[in-house]
Formats: structure tokens, C-alpha cells, sequence
């Protein structure tokens, strides 16, 4: 649990370096005063103590098809509970979510989740998945941690830039059950004129992954002009075949003008498609495209025998050729984590783990709720784990209200029918990338231009 101080959080990862900190979470190792943010925003220097500023400052909330972190190998068909926050450790160009990641800190109208209040929701949502995106997942570092902890059965999903280093990236892993990870382009170069930051990080962080043995998709949003060539998709794709392996699929996703490269022309559907060429050619046996329709290229095919084993278009999603993670027609492997298999594994992970300490469970949510009463107060979640019951069924329309829009299109009150909202429930301001319908019928993965 993150050590508080008063109304703040202490940082992980940094060290006092006489009149100033440096942050040890990213690569940019940022070296503060009392008074100075972080590059990322996240971090905020007090004359005491490193302060994890935007811990439990929520921008966004909304429930996603998986397929649009992009996951496609990872509980195929199935949705996750999305959360953003604010901040960024990169200055991308082209990112679509500027609005929560770069505005100056404490310009950002959020709302405060408490961990247990944010499980809640998930949980009030019938969702046992939570995806940490919109913004970069890495420097929420503690608020993360936290939130497994109160409900160790949820699925964690990070949709992250890979910008942070090895031992907290390490930490995440023992709790994160899959990875999207953004490499935006392949050399240098872009990442420092276009993202403000290095390319070498963001590679070992994806081997990092991929050795930890957590579920890895990886993202290459391709900008005409910038990182489309032959020569640089070719090297990225043997990259991966050769650091990572030819089962890691890969989502070639198409631009489009945004924040500062406005004048940047959408990707033509056909660059897309030859990076697909090329991916499979190189011997990558998962090659997809994004944010286009086009019926079979986004199909799940066997690697050994061709069939077709998950159908696609859009976010319409038919397994018709699975048993379990195998081929149903010749027995092949295929790197597909099943909902079933995982679900049932972590349930039961975590309902031993609950077993075995529901008293410090007791006791630390009494350390985080000094004024909360003490009998009766825990009780048994549905899936195991403890929580308090005055959260237990609150609902996401509590925290968002108005014409709100999930991922399938429908209106955010659509989403809620049957709840009532109380008289006088408060109205937090919100603000930051909500899924647009219109949108999203062109964009299958919103997520790969941040």
C-alpha cells in the first residue's frame, strides 16, 4: 500500500539528492526542487517527499470491447472496465488524448476514486477486468498497485508506452495479466523529434514483458512521411520475430492528424496492409491492421494449417475455430489467452490469498479509513476478495453523468438502465477522451494514437 501523508501519497522510485529528488520510475530520471512537477506531471517535489500527485485523479471511465486496448489474443470477444487518468512521461505529436496528458499540471478536471471505490464500480459493472488507459498507465504507478491489491482477482490490463524502467516495470508484472505496449516507430530519431524520448527503453521493456511471461500485443501506429518505410517496418518486424517471438501479434495501425500534425495526411489503408505483407513475410505469425474495416484482414488465422479460427470486423468478434487456445482443426497452439481458462485461474489465486489474510485486509482499509466503523465493516465480494459494503454497489454513473458513450455506440445512460441515481449525487467534472461512436465505426484501436 502507498505510504500517505496526510491528503498525499509518497512516490515509489526516487532518491534524495541533497536539495533535490530524482525520480527512478522512468528513463527521463527527472531531478526536482521542492515546488517542480515531473516531466510526466505525476510527480510533484514537496520539501518532505517525492508526492505521487495524480493518484486516484480519474479522467476517464468507460467499459470497452478488449479488442480496442488492441487485445486480440487475450479473452477474445470479451470487455474490460477502462480507466484514465492524467499525465504523460512522452510529448507525442500526433497524440489524439492530449487533452488529459499534457495540459499543464492542476489544469485537468478530475475526479478523486479511492481504490476500493474504483474496484467497486468495476465490480458494479459485472466486470472482472480492468484496463489502466487512455493515458500512460506506468506513472500511476503507486494508485495501480493499490487498486490490485483491494481485489487481487481482477484481471489487470496496461495499455502503456513501455517508457519506465526495469525493476518497477517488474513490479507491474507481478500483477498485470497482459500488455499492450506502443512502439511508435524504429529508430531513434522519431522517438526524440516526435515523442520526446528513446527508443532503446521502450524495446527492453517489451522483452522485459514478454520474459516475465505476461501477455504481450504490440502496437506500431504508422505515420506516412515519418516511420512507414520498407526498411524501418522490415527491421521492427525481425526484431520482434528475433527479441520477442514470431507468436507475438502485431498491430499495424493507420494515422490520423491530430494535436500538433494536423497536417499530416490519414495513412493510406494499402501502407497498412504492406506492413501486414511484410510482418507476415518476415515470418510473424499474428500480423493485424487498426482503425480500418476490412473483412478477413483482421482474422485470427492457424499458423500451421491456415484455417481460420476467430473472425473479425470491427469490434465483432466470432471464434469459430478454438478449443480452448488451440486450433480446433489441427491442435495448434495459438497464444490465445481463453476468458474461461483465465478467469478461473486467478479466482482462485485470489480467493486463497484472501483466505489466508483477511485480516490484514481489515486492518489496512482501516488504516486508509480512519473514521470508518468498526464492526460489520468487511464483507466478502463475489469474487473472493474483501471490501467495504457502503462501496460495494456503487455504479459508474455516479462518478460520470450526461450523454456519455461506450465503446458498442450506445448512450452512457443506455449503458445504466435499471440503476437510479440518488437525489442531490454529486456531479465531479470529467474531462478527457470518451469513446465516440462516429469515430470508433473508422477506428478500431483509438488507443494506438496516444
Amino acid at each position: 500500500m502507498a505510504a500517505t501523508n496526510g491528503e498525499r501519497v509518497e512516490a515509489r522510485y526516487y532518491e534524495r539528492q541533497g536539495d533535490f529528488y530524482k525520480c527512478l520510475l522512468c528513463p527521463h530520471g527527472c531531478l526536482l526542487k521542492p515546488g517542480d512537477f515531473g516531466r510526466c506531471g505525476a510527480r510533484r517535489a514537496d520539501e518532505d517527499m517525492l508526492v505521487a500527485y495524480s493518484y486516484g485523479k480519474v479522467s476517464s471511465l468507460c467499459v470497452d470491447p478488449v479488442e480496442k486496448k488492441p487485445l486480440f489474443h487475450y479473452r477474445p470477444g470479451s470487455r474490460c472496465f477502462s480507466v484514465g487518468g492524467i499525465g504523460c512521461n512522452m510529448r507525442c505529436k500526433h497524440c489524439q488524448n492530449y487533452a488529459i496528458s499534457m495540459l499543464p499540471s492542476g489544469k485537468k478536471r478530475t475526479t478523486y476514486e479511492d481504490p476500493w471505490d474504483l474496484v467497486s464500480m468495476c465490480r458494479g459493472e459485472g466486470m472482472d477486468c480492468i484496463a489502466f488507459t487512455y493515458n500512460e498507465p506506468s506513472i500511476w504507478f503507486e494508485y495501480i498497485m493499490d487498486v490490485l491489491e483491494r481485489d487481487a482477482a481482477l484481471d489487470l490490463i496496461l495499455v502503456t508506452n513501455g517508457y519506465i524502467n526495469e525493476e518497477p516495470l517488474r513490479e507491474l508484472c507481478a500483477i498485470a495479466d497482459a500488455v499492450n505496449m506502443d512502439v511508435k516507430g524504429f529508430t531513434d530519431s522519431f522517438y526524440m523529434q516526435v515523442c520526446g524520448a528513446h527508443l532503446a527503453p521502450v524495446l527492453r521493456s517489451a522483452e522485459i514483458v514478454h520474459e516475465e511471461g505476461i501477455h504481450l500485443e504490440l502496437t506500431y501506429l504508422v505515420i506516412p512521411g515519418y516511420n512507414d518505410s520498407d526498411e524501418e517496418i522490415r527491421a521492427f518486424c525481425e526484431w520482434v520475430r528475433d527479441h520477442l517471438s514470431e507468436d507475438v501479434p502485431v498491430h499495424f495501425s493507420r494515422f490520423h492528424p491530430d494535436n500538433e500534425m494536423m497536417d499530416v495526411a490519414w495513412t493510406p489503408v494499402e501502407t497498412v496492409l504492406h506492413c501486414r505483407d511484410i510482418g507476415i513475410d518476415v515470418g510473424l505469425h499474428y500480423v493485424y491492421v487498426g482503425n480500418t474495416l476490412i473483412e478477413g484482414a483482421d482474422d485470427t488465422v492457424c499458423p500451421e494449417c491456415g484455417e481460420v479460427v476467430i473472425e473479425r470486423l470491427g469490434y465483432l468478434v466470432d471464434t469459430v475455430g478454438l478449443d480452448g487456445s488451440r486450433c480446433s482443426k489441427c491442435g495448434h497452439e495459438m497464444n490465445i489467452v481463453p476468458e474461461e481458462r483465465k478467469q478461473s485461474e486467478k479466482v482462485a489465486d485470489a480467493q486463497h490469498q484472501d483466505h489466508r489474510q483477511p485480516h490484514r485486509d481489515y486492518e489496512r482499509y482501516h488504516r486508509d479509513h480512519p473514521d470508518a466503523s468498526a464492526s460489520g465493516f468487511l464483507q466478502p465480494s463475489h469474487r473472493g476478495s474483501i471490501r467495504p459494503p457502503h462501496v460495494a454497489h456503487r455504479a459508474v454513473h455516479h462518478v460520470l453523468r450526461g450523454p456519455r458513450v461506450s465503446a458498442a455506440g450506445l448512450r452512457y445512460r443506455d449503458l445504466h438502465r435499471g440503476h437510479h441515481e440518488p437525489r442531490g449525487a454529486p456531479r465531479p467534472e470529467v474531462e478527457g477522451e470518451v469513446p465516440d461512436p462516429v469515430r470508433d465505426a473508422h477506428s478500431q484501436s483509438a488507443e494506438s494514437y496516444r
